[in-house]
């Protein structure tokens, strides 16, 4: 996170909390740096054998030139609601048959604490803000690498890490 939300954010306190306690990595300025979050998934390929990174492609242009320039695997996982509903259903489906065990990590708490589901016309479902300002990036992720593992063939015998 931008060390700037940590003075301009409306959950700035917690945000500090979370930062004293290690749970949140914060780098400096006043936005992502992408470089930073790159560079933290290069040094978990060196422990682990990385098959995809899901990525939304809006606005990542550049860093998913970065990135695969950089070896990773990436597979592009968009952020639509017809896209998520696979994953969200079947996530809440996990959680409900006690088969997801979500780490008891503060901030994941947080996350889905502020979710409520977004449905269209046609039944599908995905992952919404309760409160505007609140964050539910880490459920997003979750979701989303789950969606990405169940679209891809060559994952479906394999252990996922989310």
């Amino acid at each position: 996170m931008p060390e700037s939300a940590l003075r301009e954010k409306a959950d700035k306190e917690l945000y500090k909390y979370w930062k004293q306690q290690g749970y949140l990595t914060v780098t400096s300025g006043n936005v992502t740096d992408y470089d930073y979050i790159t560079n933290d998934i290069m040094k978990y390929s060196e422990l682990l054998n990385i098959r995809a990174v899901g990525y939304d492609k809006y606005n990542a242009t550049q860093w998913a030139i970065d990135a695969t320039e950089k070896g990773l695997p990436l597979e592009e996982y968009s952020q639509s609601l017809g896209n998520f509903n696979k994953p969200t259903r079947e996530m809440e489906r996990l959680i409900l048959s006690g088969k997801a065990v979500i780490d008891n990590n503060e901030i994941n708490r947080f996350c889905f604490r502020n979710v409520t589901l977004k449905s269209d016309h046609n039944g599908n479902v995905k992952p919404n803000k309760q409160v505007d300002k609140k964050k539910i990036d880490g459920t997003i992720a979750m979701i989303q690498a789950l969606g990405c593992y169940l679209e891809v063939p060559k994952f479906t015998n394999e252990l996922i890490i989310i």
